[in-house]
């Protein structure tokens, strides 16, 4: 019998599906922490600021190259912000399909760091 992982971002889920954070509302989020405007991290990412207002309202997707540069910006982890995105990348699934074991511990561990980083906010 195979197992089912459903990847959902524990930073901002509280049991009902509406309530997941969407990569738009994480990117807005981070952004505000920053205190920076949409023009300020448009400007430091190489983008326009109407993209940046489409991916914060949930119109458009950010690249992956976008969202390594928003990684490199907010200091989290690019896989974050991919399974934020609901994006992970080739070689990450084959690295968890190899060994679904060490998979599990990870996910573990990720969701783990996530919550006690949410009780030090």
């Amino acid at each position: 019998m195979a197992t089912v992982v459903y990847l959902r971002n524990p930073l901002r889920h509280n049991g009902s599906m509406e309530d997941i954070e969407t990569i738009g509302q994480r990117i807005k989020r981070e952004r505000l922490e920053l205190e920076w405007t949409q023009r300020r991290l448009a400007d430091a990412v190489g983008v326009g600021v109407p993209h940046i207002s489409k991916v914060e309202a949930g119109r458009e997707n950010p690249s992956d190259e976008l969202l390594a540069k928003l990684a490199e910006i907010f200091k989290v982890e690019r896989e974050e912000l991919l399974l934020v995105a609901r994006r992970m990348p080739p070689e990450m699934i084959e690295q968890l399909a190899a060994d679904p074991s060490k998979a599990l511990t990870y996910l573990r561990k990720w969701s783990n760091s996530a919550r006690v980083d949410r009780r030090r906010s």
